[in-house]
């Protein structure tokens, strides 16, 4: 390459925009660099010099702009948007030149010669005197230019060089005397086309006051809107919008401030639609830097903020200027009282803007900043502000509070506490101004500010880099500041927050509220869930003392749904806390009762009334079931079923509704296992869980199910033989009867399946428990007493209707089920301790084969029929929770 490398080290600050805003990457020292003839821009730390801050390649297609002649910009292939700011201005004209030569080398290829041999020859030009008759040539030459680099850089030096934006300002008029439409439609998109060449120096250019008027008002005459004209040049020239409040020193500084302004109009207004990503870039990164250097030069000016600040000190207030300014003629101190008051509120809205701005800044610099200003006084203005009669004033003092304490409430926290000997501090402040306000947008702000600044889990601000998402998680319990500052609020200034909720009374002044008085309640509904969840046992003793939730309950009666919703949200966080003392509380007061009657109200309407009444009876219901929460739900649910049932039923068409009252039949009915509860309550939800708990519930009842069903088939499908079994008439139960029907005794047909055929016997004339002690094969007692289990089972289905089997919900058919087998499995686990007894008393042990048979030589022999006849008097049936016992022989 035949240019020049930079190799002189400039120092520089290397900038990288994320999120719309520009981090500082580190300072270090730039140097150009020529690989493979490839350049490169390096950037060296300063701290670390082995290590590279900055390692950028030079690339043809990327727009390099140049800014404040110390400010190099662009944006990388990757997206990545950068910017180096130089500390003289010498080493940003050294490493442009180099980027410039590079760009040049890259880029004349044999498309871009050509386009550079035109502008050479002459074909591709811009006329030196701009006119009326030449403007669509002048049109055509800037559209064929920015097709190119070569073609772009080229016509943005003869614009600078013929300044011709100067030329084409006049000829505004001209068209507009001769009401020339296509003439003033030509010059808008040929400016258009100027901007878009997206050249900083043009750009600055067109910011001067000789300049900007002019462009703006050429800008008015949009071709894509031919029937509108806009007022650009009115909104610019205003000067009324900039003033002074306390003089600025610098000249350069107060330019800076305009072009700001100017540039955000452009970027916002007049250019919104038409602006492309890298024009978009170049103008924000203007905005940005000029935005940085008028806050570095007005807060380290000492005697620029002491002034500023010194409004509120110094100067009297509407009372005391009356006092202060001796003045013979009375409406001239009333005039001077005034030229104070306003004063005031500019340097307000001064202070205002300023802050605002300073959000763009690091976290490290805003810090600094509002420590500064918080040493001069910040909190008097923010007191002021509040206070104040107009409302974009307090507008701007609840913005001013609420950027500093989104920033760092932690610094605001200790600045009240530094103040607690004062009368007034700025909590109680906002208390006021939340109780008064009538704007709903300020009663909004105050109340996020004062939830914020109580908010016991906010600290510190954070690096960008340790923002995660559990820092909002994060407990301080340890920090004592937070603990005092919580302390004074509780006991000086939360009665008088809640006072309204403290005195509300049922009348039909809720059914007629404002609603301005109706945003206020809700604001305050807010306050208590974020305390209730927030503060602990200093929130409860307050609420229930004060009797703040009991009077909630009566915003149940207004007309305003958002504070039914409200009141709603109230008591669903109370439900949410596990909190034995709010759940006894609510009983207490029975405050239930409202929520009932609101969901009696809506009814089946699909709206988010109803569908938060029945969230609210769906946690009651599921947290039943819940270990956290079982104990303190159960008796919730037991209190909302019992005093409200009647209610409740109309309402059972809800799925929510006839669950819970099936959760209290449930825990009140002995009779029912809890495993089946468990079963049964995640299948009738219809819910696959909260957790993972109630699908592995539902999985292990899948699995009952279909091991149930293969051995219920394979029981149905054995041969059986019928037997007559004489069992007591339970309780007026109709059994398939044989005998007279004025017996108390039926003779009940079973059909049961075949007894266990085996080649052992046992003496007939011994029940099962005297056969368990003799010595016969353990095998074929276990096979007998499995055959007597079914016939138990036969025999209990048997004797409950067709009516009443056919009736019974899968709940209680799974509880039959279960019952049934747990039955069997006592008998089982009976079998199992006798065998065990006899083993270990030497009369039950394993036998070989001629000892058996010698055994079953000496015993009586029996058939089954037999066996059967000798143990029926055994049997028990079981139907329901009753069990029945044959007193009498049953008959073969």
């Amino acid at each position: 390459m035949a240019f020049e490398v930079p190799v002189t080290p400039r120092r520089v600050k290397v900038y990288e925009l994320q999120h719309e805003n520009w981090h500082d990457r580190g300072t270090g020292f730039c140097i150009g660099d020529v690989v493979n003839e490839e350049g490169y821009i390096l950037v060296k730390s300063e701290e670390e010099i082995d290590r590279l801050l900055l390692e950028a390649k030079i690339y043809k297609e990327v727009q390099y702009q140049k800014q404040q002649d110390t400010l190099i910009v662009w944006t990388d292939p990757d997206e990545t948007d950068l910017a180096l700011s130089f500390q003289e201005g010498e080493g940003c004209a050294a490493i442009w030149e180099f980027i410039t030569e590079v760009q040049k080398h890259l880029g004349l290829d044999d498309n871009q010669s050509e386009d550079a041999n035109d502008f050479q020859n002459g074909s591709i030009t811009l006329p030196p005197e701009p006119t009326l008759g030449a403007l669509p040539d002048i049109e055509r030459s800037l559209t064929l230019a920015s097709n190119t680099q070569y073609g772009r850089d080229s016509i943005t030096r003869d614009v600078q060089d013929l300044d011709y934006i100067g030329k084409l300002i006049p000829l505004l008029s001209m068209a507009e005397d001769l009401e020339s439409l296509p003439d003033l439609h030509s010059l808008c998109r040929i400016m258009k086309l100027i901007i878009l060449m997206n050249d900083n120096t043009i750009l600055e250019q067109i910011l001067l006051d000789e300049y900007i008027v002019g462009v703006v008002g050429i800008l008015e005459y949009d071709p894509e809107f031919p029937m509108h004209k806009a007022n650009h040049r009115d909104y610019i020239s205003d000067n009324s919008r900039f003033k002074e409040v306390v003089p600025i020193p610098d000249n350069a500084i107060r330019n800076k401030i305009k072009y700001t302004f100017r540039l955000q109009y452009l970027k916002d207004v007049v250019l919104a639609r038409l602006l492309d990503d890298p024009t978009f870039s170049m103008l924000s990164s203007m905005i940005y830097f000029y935005q940085v250097d008028i806050l570095n030069f007005l807060q380290h000016n000492e005697e620029f903020t002491s002034e500023l600040f010194g409004i509120f000190r110094s100067s009297p207030s509407s009372s005391q200027g009356l006092e202060d300014l001796r003045c013979e003629d009375q409406e001239m101190k009333e005039h001077g009282a005034q030229q104070t008051i306003q004063k005031k509120r500019d340097a307000v809205r001064f202070i205002h803007q300023f802050c605002l701005t300073a959000k763009n800044l690091q976290p490290q610099q805003r810090s600094f900043l509002y420590t500064s200003f918080v040493k001069k006084g910040l909190f008097d203005v923010i007191d002021f502000a509040l206070r104040d009669d107009i409302p974009n004033v307090r507008i701007a003092g609840t913005e001013l509070i609420l950027s500093i304490i989104d920033h760092d409430p932690t610094f605001v926290r200790s600045v009240v506490l530094k103040k607690a000997n004062e009368n007034t501090s700025i909590i109680d402040t906002l208390i006021d101004l939340l109780l008064t306000e009538s704007d709903f947008g300020v009663t909004s702000q105050v109340s996020e500010a004062i939830q914020i600044l109580l908010d016991p889990t906010s600290g510190q601000p954070l690096d960008a880099l340790r923002k995660t998402a559990d820092m909002f998680l994060r407990q301080r319990p340890d920090d004592p500041e937070i603990e005092i500052f919580l302390d004074s609020f509780y006991s000086q200034s939360v009665q008088r927050l809640f006072q309204n909720l403290t005195d509300l009374q049922s009348s039909d002044k809720l059914k007629n509220m404002s609603l301005q008085v109706a945003a206020l309640y809700g604001c305050l509904c807010d306050l208590v869930c974020a305390f209730i969840r927030l503060h602990g046992y200093r929130s409860r003793s307050f609420f229930v003392e004060s009797n703040v939730l009991a009077n909630i309950s009566q915003l149940f009666g207004s007309s305003h749904k958002s504070l039914r919703l409200a009141a709603l949200r109230c008591f669903r966080q109370c439900l949410g806390t596990n909190d034995e003392f709010y759940y006894r509380f609510l009983i207490k007061k029975r405050l239930f009762a409202p929520v009932v009657d609101l969901l009696v109200e809506v009814g089946s309407r699909n709206n988010l009334l109803n569908s938060a009444c029945l969230e609210f009876f769906e946690f009651i219901r599921a947290g039943s079931s819940k270990p956290d929460y079982q104990r303190n739900m159960k008796t919730l649910v037991t209190h909302v079923v019992e005093l409200y049932r009647e209610q409740l039923e109309k309402l059972a068409f809800f799925e929510t509704i006839r669950s819970l009252l099936l959760r209290y039949d449930q825990l009140h009915d002995d009779s029912m296992p809890t495993s089946d509860i468990a079963l049964a309550d995640a299948k009738l939800t219809g819910i696959p869980g909260r957790g993972s708990g109630l699908r592995d519930l539902a999985s292990d009842e899948d699995e009952y199910f279909n091991t149930s069903d293969d051995e219920e088939d394979q029981l149905l499908q054995e041969p059986v033989e019928t037997i007559a079994v004489n069992v007591p008439d339970p309780g007026g139960v109709k059994a398939r009867d044989t005998s007279d029907a004025s017996e108390t005794v039926g003779e009940l047909i079973i059909d049961l399946p075949s007894a266990p055929v085996s080649d052992k016997t046992i003496d007939s004339s011994v029940g099962i428990s005297e056969a368990l002690h003799s010595n016969e094969s353990l095998e074929t007692v276990n096979e007998t007493v499995k055959w007597l289990s079914r016939v138990k089972r036969q025999a209990a289905h048997a004797i409950s209707p067709d009516s009443e089997r056919t009736s019974l919900t899968p709940l209680q058919s799974l509880g039959e089920k279960r019952r049934r087998d747990e039955a069997q499995q006592e008998e089982d686990d009976e079998l199992v301790k006798l065998s065990s007894k006899k083993t270990k008393s030497g009369g039950f042990a394993p036998k070989s084969p001629s000892s058996s048979s010698a055994a079953q030589g000496s015993n009586t022999a029996t058939t089954k029929k037999g066996f059967l006849s000798s143990v029926n008097k055994k049997i028990s049936i079981s139907f329901g929770s009753k069990r029945f016992k044959d007193k009498e022989e049953a008959s073969k």
